[in-house]
């Protein structure tokens, strides 16, 4: 069976520019966090591109222990930019538009622009490539289309794509 990039489930790490000031941090901070990706090719064109969805979610947290969570899901389309010599792509460049929600957020908290304060419209930029038969790499930005920081009042508040890289589990 050819083994291309195929479908996956993955864990890694965010990390994204501060966008909320508030309990003595500043609006300049970079935090970080962990995520749950998945990818799931819905429609193949001859094991090249693909129409896929992208479930995720992301949690993060601040000095302070406040915590936060969120997720939501992408629908993109794969251009493959590597193929094996069966044909089938090694490694794919991706753009989605999807949605998220927060599910645990505390307003006063350093991670507004990882989360989201309310759900929001997404747009994504990604890549992914197989390293084993088992094993994919990803990357993307993802673009929250609202400005955490500003909706709660802030003016000229950071804005930052949020990224993702991790491992995935083929499957």
């Amino acid at each position: 069976k050819a083994q291309g990039v195929g479908n996956y489930v993955g864990v890694g790490v965010l990390l994204n520019q501060q966008g909320t000031a508030g309990n003595g941090f500043s609006a300049q901070r970079t935090i970080s966090g962990a995520t749950i990706q998945a990818r799931y090719a819905v429609k193949n064109f001859t094991n090249l591109n693909a129409v896929s969805v992208r479930p995720y979610a992301s949690f993060v947290g601040t000095p302070a222990g406040q915590l936060g969570s969120g997720g939501g899901a992408l629908v993109s389309y794969d251009w493959s930019v590597s193929r094996a010599k069966s044909g089938v792509s090694r490694a794919n460049v991706y753009t989605g538009v999807g949605y998220q929600i927060p599910f645990v957020n505390d307003t006063a908290a350093n991670y507004q622009s990882a989360v989201g304060n309310r759900g929001q419209f997404v747009l994504a930029l990604g890549v992914e490539g197989r390293l084993t038969n088992s094993l994919v790499g990803f990357a993307d930005l993802k673009f929250p289309t609202t400005n955490a920081a500003n909706s709660y009042g802030a003016t000229n508040g950071t804005y930052s794509p949020v990224f993702t890289t991790g491992l995935g589990f083929k499957f």
